[in-house]
């Protein structure tokens, strides 16, 4: 049997984790990009490289570098350390805005950040995405391991799959919308978790040492009610038999009672899926549940998630 600790490895070395409006002073540092820092590394499957020299990152550095971020600087990383992955266009759109200015702004930052390693660009990007620049995919290098305190090996991120990069990709357009609803004064997001952060371990049936994978975990606030919720961004890639794997894995969590003893709640799982069609063959599954574990799923799509967000756990019960 697997153990979670190499579970955990395995999406950690994939992501590169072991979990103001002037411009950066550190960009205007930065040396001329060179087409060597943007090698990420093998692709997945492929041979893994022994680690460099320049994956080590002294103290004194990390301090150097760490003193001159600007607070525009600061958010970049915390959400990179929140999420792992994310395009140059969601980063725009979240911390610059959505203007032709604000892209050249964007473009000059992830460029400067990328060329001290503070951030590491991946020369793959998500199905569907252009834009130059913007449409590469960002995560922290070894430098913003470093500076936001990942733990242990601190390396450069692997290339990963398209499937992997592309999930990634749909869990932080989730995230970036959240942000952006918050904004708005609609809810509070007063947690979110990521993968593999909001993964669960449990005891299940025959005793067995379970782990549930939620593409992620959050709590919201509208009024003077807190919403629990565990993620699942459905792509409409997986057969009957999978979704039934995965929401069979959600009973035995609740039924564990694990989640229940920590917080008192356990959260509603939100099925995310892209179109009708594959909502109304999500909802024909969970129809085929018991009530009381047909209780604990809910649907909606891509275009819908916020409302569902807004409206709260069990506004449209499958």
């Amino acid at each position: 049997m697997t153990s979670n600790h190499s579970h955990n490895e395995r999406f950690e070395e994939m992501s590169g984790l072991r979990g103001s409006s002037q411009p950066s002073p550190l960009v205007r540092a930065a040396e001329p990009a060179r087409l060597a820092r943007d090698s990420i590394g093998q692709p997945r499957g492929g041979r893994e490289e022994k680690r460099s020299k320049s994956d080590y990152v002294t103290t004194l550095r990390t301090q150097s570098i760490s003193q001159q971020l600007t607070d525009q600087d600061r958010l970049l990383l915390d959400v990179l350390h929140t999420v792992h992955l994310a395009t140059g266009q969601q980063l725009q759109r979240l911390i610059w805005g959505d203007g032709p200015s604000d892209a050249r702004s964007a473009r000059r930052q992830l460029r400067g950040l990328t060329d001290i390693r503070i951030l590491a660009r991946l020369e793959r990007r998500p199905l569907g995405v252009r834009g130059g620049s913007l449409g590469y995919v960002y995560a922290l290098d070894v430098v913003g391991q470093a500076i936001t305190g990942v733990p242990r090996r601190r390396r450069r991120p692997r290339l990963p799959g398209m499937a992997f990069l592309d999930h990634a990709v749909a869990v932080t357009d989730c995230y970036l919308k959240l942000r952006q609803l918050e904004s708005t004064g609609r809810i509070e997001l007063v947690h979110f978790q990521a993968e593999p952060r909001c993964w669960r371990s449990f005891v299940g049936p025959g005793g067995y040492q379970r782990l549930l994978k939620p593409d992620s975990h959050l709590i919201t606030g509208c009024g003077d009610y807190l919403d629990h919720w565990f993620l699942e961004i459905d792509r409409a890639t997986e057969s009957k038999a999978r979704l039934h794997t995965k929401i069979q894995a959600y009973t035995s969590f609740w039924q564990s009672g694990r989640e229940q003893a920590d917080t008192d709640v356990f959260p509603k799982v939100l099925w995310i899926v892209p179109d009708d069609k594959r909502l109304a063959q999500l909802a024909q599954v969970i129809q085929e549940l018991p009530d009381d574990e047909r209780r604990l799923h809910q649907i909606c799509t891509d275009d819908n998630f916020t409302t569902a967000i807004v409206l709260g756990p069990g506004s449209e019960e499958q």
